[in-house]
């Protein structure tokens, strides 16, 4: 109880340093968008660490090589789209606070309407999406889309749209094919990513949070032209066989 106490403290922190950083990322954005994310996502990295460390648990980073190049100013030389599994919401705590590329995220609609969370992700490009509108789903590909092939960013999707509640992590929710148009439509490289242990953090036993070894690891990159027409045909469940198998 007294990690989860320390993490609420060390969250609301964040909260208020958060809003001077936002209004200077709006001044920013003025000039350049790309600069507003870069300077919002350093301090998500910094934050997120912190919160990591106060859970008490260690994290092991695997794979890091297979991620593209990235380039001196944080931007890839080939930005890719991240596929990963999701079981906590310390996933995305994982993901910013140990990727080096910029991200942008797609996330349920629903989450433009949080304070503060929303209008963070507006900043960072975020994309979001309903996915009962079928015509607001394509806009959000298309938006996906152009960040990776105009704004260089790279785009992380949790394909099975919400998380696993199973206690087997192997035990992989269906995965959406349409979360792989924005690469097999730009013929951007699909990086699998394992996120292992996550949920023992907090939602195993809520409200407590339990320090655990955690682990993210980044598979080999998968260009989406080598892949064999069977394999572009079902390649939702060609990647979540993969990240079972990691």
């Amino acid at each position: 109880m007294i990690r989860f106490l320390l993490c609420i403290i060390e969250l609301l922190i964040y909260f208020v340093i958060m809003i001077p950083v936002m209004l200077i990322a709006v001044l920013v954005r003025i000039g350049s968008k790309r600069q507003a994310h870069r300077l919002i996502q350093a301090f998500l990295r910094t934050e997120f660490r912190v919160l990591m460390w106060l859970t008490g648990c260690r994290v092991t980073v695997n794979g890091g090589d297979n991620i593209p190049v990235i380039a001196a100013d944080g931007m890839s030389v080939e930005p890719c789209l991240f596929v990963a599994n999701h079981r906590s919401i310390f996933d995305i705590v994982l993901a910013y606070a140990y990727t080096r590329q910029l991200l942008s995220f797609v996330a349920k609609k629903e989450v433009r309407g949080i304070p503060l969370v929303g209008w963070l992700m507006a900043l960072m490009n975020g994309v979001f999406l309903d996915r009962r509108d079928l015509r607001q789903g394509l806009e959000s590909i298309n938006k996906a889309q152009s960040l990776i092939t105009d704004s260089r960013i790279s785009v992380w999707i949790f394909p099975e749209g919400t998380r696993s509640k199973g206690e087997d992590e192997r035990d992989l929710l269906e995965f959406k094919p349409g979360s792989f148009r924005a690469a097999t439509r730009t013929g951007a490289p699909i990086v699998p990513v394992l996120l292992s242990g996550t949920r023992e953090i907090f939602e195993s036993h809520l409200p407590c949070i339990r320090p655990c070894n955690v682990s993210i690891t980044y598979g080999q990159p998968v260009w989406p032209d080598e892949l064999d027409d069977e394999e572009k045909k079902h390649i939702a469940e060609y990647f979540r066989e993969l990240i079972r198998e990691m």
